[in-house]
């Protein structure tokens, strides 16, 4: 645009137009196909739309994805099933704050431990059936000047199908599964979990990789 506020072209230098509205490049390039000019328009390529990370797909973002939204309100019911039968286990097995376990405290030698409380963020769906568990169980040695230690819940075909054998209850603790969980802070039970840790940016849909073709 000139000092006087006249539209002028950096293509001709005519008034009036703008070099992307200029009518002789236009005839150029459609005259000439195989010119500098054509071949410069057809390398230009539109803005490719935004994709939301979590899903994959255009027209919206991770924060406003339905997908996601959906995927932790399942993840929180799936939670919610898998505490209550693993509390429901504990009862069963007598595995609460205050039982003894038998553990592997080093390659070849086994003791004594006692339950000082529960890895509450690694009791879920998730982790437990990961083939590589977390560590569930926080433990002390029995004596008041013993260091303190962890160790994974016992294998559970449904719940825990990748566990350590060589966690055995020898000292187990009477309590229901109400009270099992009644040791859980408040947030486990209805498993209102922080889920911006475990829903990540690195975390995407099951449909990620099929919905770049959408």
């Amino acid at each position: 645009m000139s000092w006087n506020g006249t539209v002028r072209c950096g293509h001709c230098y005519g008034k009036g137009h703008n070099r992307r509205s200029c009518p002789d490049l236009k005839k150029e390039i459609k005259d000439n196909p195989e010119g500098y000019y054509a071949r410069a328009q057809a390398r230009k390529s539109p803005a490719k739309k935004r994709r939301c990370t979590y899903c994959n797909l255009q027209g919206h973002n991770r924060r406003t994805c339905l997908d996601l939204k959906k995927d932790k309100t399942l993840w929180r019911a799936n939670a919610q099933h898998w505490r209550k039968k693993w509390a429901a286990w504990m009862s069963e097995v007598g595995m609460g704050i205050g039982a003894l376990v038998k553990v592997q405290t080093s390659y070849n030698e086994h003791g004594v431990r006692l339950v000082k409380n529960f890895f509450w963020t690694a009791l879920n769906h998730e982790v437990q059936k990961d083939y590589y568990p977390h560590h569930a169980l926080s433990l002390s040695e029995l004596s008041m000047t013993g260091y303190g230690s962890r160790c994974n819940l016992p294998p559970h075909e449904e719940l825990v199908p990748h566990g350590r054998e060589h966690v055995e209850v020898v000292g187990p603790v009477k309590l229901t599964a109400e009270q099992v969980l009644a040791q859980a802070p408040d947030w486990f039970v209805n498993a209102e979990d922080d889920l911006n840790g475990i829903f990540d940016k690195d975390r995407v849909h099951s449909d990620w990789h099929e919905n770049q073709y959408k």
